[in-house]
């Protein structure tokens, strides 16, 4: 029998013959086996023919002698029975008509991609990211042609078997409460953390960032509200006890921004490749783009109303955006966290109804579709002049497709240290 080996150093042409070969000594088999090859990516333009009429006239668990018959006919009227007769000697070959349909189809991938792969040179090139996108998503399902049967329901157990298996499927918020309650962030899903401004949900995003990061996994943090180095500075002022704020005053001796470079330097050492800041504009094409090149565990975009992404409706563009971070974690076997600012619906509401709710969501219906998991986070001195060392904050779990909603979370903000706690049992 030909060994792969043999296989992968054929010619094309050869390759084709032996599978016609198969489709004239076993046509019923051939066809029931391979029936899901598809004659264009056979290259020689008769023994193509020959597969796609023979495809048609024979059926599966058709009697021999009338599929002989029938294979035969075709064979002498696509003149390819004479071409044919030297290999039909070889007939060990032809029990085994999978292999060769296997890799016909395997050669056809090859070529189909280089030709994606020029086409998407050319586009970044020219820097059309919607046209290299477009493309980059035409080679991921461009896959070998095989058979494509749906799964049984013994398949997808066996998929369940191995999701089992496999250990923790998500990325601890680390934040004890909040991941006993919701089993932290799950791959290939869309998480919302959504807050009235200067009530900490980005503080939130960064301290789940750097947890993240620490433990492992591989994190990248869009900011675009807020430079990468404003960003830093959260991170590591709190180190020797002073805040970004008195940095850019310069308020700090020649000491303590000696420590405060070092402690920068060790923080950064804690971290090392796995958690990358981008601060530039994006749209969800850009942020497509480094997902494919990075392969993080952990997305997180802040803000949604800064993703750049164009459309009339402003409701209709958050919600393609939030569709498509979506895309991104299913795609890429990520969990992506979104950043999103609240309305100020709640605050006409009476003075003990203001705790964020889902409709308060800026342009919320399809945000609040898409969104597996939705928290908000609620701050009651945040609307007020009263500033205590640490601020109880409230965070809300509004939605969970899996869990119940409307879950209290009480945490203690640290305004100091930009740190989110649990509040002591």
């Amino acid at each position: 029998m030909t060994s792969l080996n043999d296989m992968l150093i054929m010619r094309q042409k050869e390759i084709e013959q032996r599978f016609a070969v198969c489709l004239m000594v076993n046509p019923a088999q051939t066809v029931q086996e391979c029936g899901w090859l598809k004659p264009e990516v056979i290259l020689d333009v008769k023994l193509r023919e020959f597969w796609r009429r023979g495809k048609a006239a024979v059926m599966p668990g058709m009697f021999s002698r009338g599929a002989a018959e029938t294979i035969t006919t075709i064979s002498m009227e696509t003149n390819v029975l004479d071409e044919l007769m030297p290999f039909l000697a070889d007939l060990h070959d032809s029990t085994v008509p999978i292999a060769y349909a296997q890799e016909i189809a395997r050669r056809a991938y090859l070529v189909s991609q280089t030709e994606l792969t020029q086409k998407l040179v050319n586009a970044l090139r020219l820097s059309d990211d919607g046209k290299a996108r477009e493309i980059v998503q035409a080679m991921s399902e461009n896959g070998i042609q095989e058979s494509v049967s749906p799964p049984t329901a013994y398949d997808v157990a066996g998929v369940f078997q191995n999701v089992v298996n496999s250990g923790v499927r998500s990325i601890p918020f680390y934040l004890g409460a909040l991941d006993r309650a919701t089993g932290g962030l799950e791959r290939q899903t869309l998480t919302i953390l959504a807050a009235r401004p200067s009530v900490g949900k980005t503080a939130l995003g960064w301290q789940i960032a750097q947890s993240a990061a620490y433990a492992g996994q591989k994190v990248m943090f869009f900011s675009l509200e807020m430079s990468a180095v404003n960003l830093w500075g959260r991170a590591a002022c709190p180190k020797i006890g002073t805040t970004w704020r008195d940095v850019r005053g310069g308020k700090l001796d020649a000491d303590e921004k000696q420590r405060l470079i070092e402690e920068s330097f060790a923080l950064a050492l804690q971290f090392e490749d796995r958690l990358k800041v981008i601060d530039t504009p994006q749209t969800t094409e850009t942020i497509w783009r480094v997902i494919v090149d990075q392969r993080p565990d952990l997305v997180i975009v802040d803000h949604l109303r800064l993703v750049k992404d164009t459309n009339q409706s402003e409701v209709k563009r958050l919600g393609e955006i939030s569709q498509k971070l979506k895309d991104i974690a299913k795609n890429f076997n990520a969990a992506v966290l979104l950043l999103a600012q609240l309305n100020r619906q709640s605050e006409i509401r009476s003075a003990d109804n203001k705790r964020p709710l889902l409709a308060d969501l800026r342009d919320s219906g399809e945000i609040e579709e898409n969104g597996d998991l939705i928290l908000m986070l609620h701050r009651d001195e945040a609307q007020t002049d009263a500033k205590p060392a640490k601020s109880l904050t409230e965070l809300w779990i509004r939605k969970f497709r899996d869990g119940p909603r409307d879950v209290l979370i009480k945490l203690l903000f640290d305004p100091k240290a930009e740190w989110f706690e649990e509040m002591p049992r």
